[in-house]
């Protein structure tokens, strides 16, 4: 009991994190007493580390003057915002997704994304998100761009937030020439630049030459062990050992 109570302020310490994507999203759904989650246009964070630390949402809402309402989701408090008037009669979203159509959360599209970057060698040090909806369809698909703390855009990757698949990436580079230069994957193969060269591999595995090893040393001496000594028969006496004077 005492180890409970000295440890409890320690744990009081701890820094909350952030909340993901889809805790946000259960946050709002909790806030607006809601049994699904529709109708959602927007889910927007900066300075993702990996995780941002706030949320800023737009969703449908006839009862707007625009139709669209923003809203700001912090830990469990939900800020509401008022009508949204990036979208309107004369603006339309590309389309609408459900929370219940949100399989990859912001930890995972994270992983997908810092992957890709390794491969593509491109450094970076925050993330932005952006979950918005795939045009012509209702699957959600999250557009990520990696920049550096100076605000310098590395990349931008395209995911889907359904199934985690890379939808596209653009990575920003400098050309040998020294001038910058950009790597689209929705690009005609004749219209990218050259793939990066593979760089040897610093300890390469040789193979082994025969002869070039011992001969292992056997651990069992040449020709059959000896028998073991007989074992007492049950019940009788343990023998007692011979000791001799000095």
């Amino acid at each position: 009991m005492l180890l409970l109570l000295a440890s409890a302020p320690l744990v009081a310490q701890l820094p909350q994190q952030p909340p993901t994507a889809i805790e946000a999203l259960t946050t709002f759904k909790a806030y607006t007493s809601r049994e699904k989650v529709t109708g959602l246009v927007e889910l927007h964070g900066t300075g993702g580390a990996p995780t941002p630390a706030s949320w800023s949402l737009v969703t449908f809402d006839p009862r707007s003057p625009t139709s669209y309402k923003s809203y700001t989701i912090r830990g469990t408090h939900v800020d509401d915002r008022g009508p949204n008037k990036d979208y309107g009669p004369t603006q339309q979203p590309a389309g609408y997704f459900a929370l219940a159509k949100v399989n990859v959360d912001c930890a995972g599209a994270f992983r997908i994304a810092d992957r890709e970057a390794g491969k593509a060698m491109v450094g970076f040090d925050l993330m932005d998100y952006t979950l918005r909806c795939r045009e012509f369809s209702d699957d959600p698909v999250w557009t990520l761009t990696l920049r550096s703390k100076a605000g310098i855009v590395a990349g931008t990757i395209a995911i889907s937030a359904t199934g985690g698949k890379v939808l596209r990436t653009i990575w920003h580079r400098r050309g040998p020439d020294g001038r910058p230069q950009t790597d689209d994957s929705a690009l005609p193969a004749e219209f990218r630049p050259a793939p990066l060269p593979v760089l040897p591999d610093p300890f390469p595995v040789r193979p082994v030459e025969p002869g070039a090893l011992p001969e292992p040393v056997p651990l069992e001496p040449d020709g059959p062990l000896p028998p073991p000594p007989p074992l007492p028969p049950l019940g009788a006496p343990p023998p007692i050992p011979k000791i001799s004077p000095d």
